[in-house]
């Protein structure tokens, strides 16, 4: 089969180059390397290698441009927990991959909890800048409770309160822990384990609740060996 050749002449056409993509990985690589309070429009228009009037063009200011880094991250770390729990069907191994995921997410991403810090501190003087971390907060917590509800129908009893209950204290304690590893530069790891833990055996009182015997080699393999 004969191939269709190009009229002579005619410039090959390039691939389109998504400008908003490629602004907001430029910032998300300059504020994990500088920090937000040295981040300057300036110097992420010279990481992507174009005009500083092309920020402008695409976003108002440079918090209105770090929020949606922070949403973007936000959107794959999601992605990535809910592909990793996503082919398990056993409860209590999801509690602890979706844990697992989080604490690689605070190791691996640092900038992520950074610059969600700095933004907070942002949004209290900036309504555009609060009203993003409102939106992304009630995301993560929505995602949050259906994975509680996915879980509490695998457990022999249902937990003895509401999902969004037990969502938000999840979602406090995962960004509770991964603030205070950056206040004390310490590694996460171990208070993740911890909190895995726990709500492995919050999930243990299921068993008990409906008069079985909990798993207890199950729940123990989960966790990483003591000493």
């Amino acid at each position: 089969m004969a191939l269709t050749q190009r009229p002579p002449g005619r410039p090959r056409a390039r691939p389109r180059v998504d400008r908003r993509a490629q602004l907001l990985k430029a910032a998300g690589a300059v504020v994990a390397r500088n920090g937000y309070a040295n981040t300057s429009l300036k110097d992420i228009a010279a990481e992507a290698g174009v005009a500083q009037a092309l920020l402008h063009y695409y976003f108002d200011s440079k918090e209105e441009l770090l929020s949606e880094v922070v949403m973007t991250i936000d959107n794959e770390l999601q992605e990535e927990w809910k592909r990793a729990v996503a082919p398990i069907a056993d409860p209590l191994q999801r509690i602890a991959v979706g844990i697992d995921s989080a604490a690689a997410t605070c190791a691996r991403r640092p900038e992520f909890w950074r610059l969600l810090v700095d933004l907070q501190a942002v949004s209290l003087t900036n309504p555009t800048v609060k009203a993003r971390l409102h939106e992304l907060s009630q995301r993560f917590l929505a995602d949050v409770v259906a994975e509680v509800e996915n879980v509490s129908r695998g457990l022999p009893v249902p937990a003895p309160m509401p999902p969004e209950v037990l969502a938000a204290a999840i979602v406090g304690a995962i960004d509770g822990i991964a603030l205070q590893s950056l206040l004390r530069d310490e590694d996460a790891a171990p208070a993740f384990q911890a909190l895995k833990g726990m709500m492995l055996g919050f999930a243990a009182m299921s068993y008990l609740m409906a008069g079985e015997q909990p798993p207890l080699d199950h729940l123990v393999s989960l966790l990483p060996p003591i000493g």
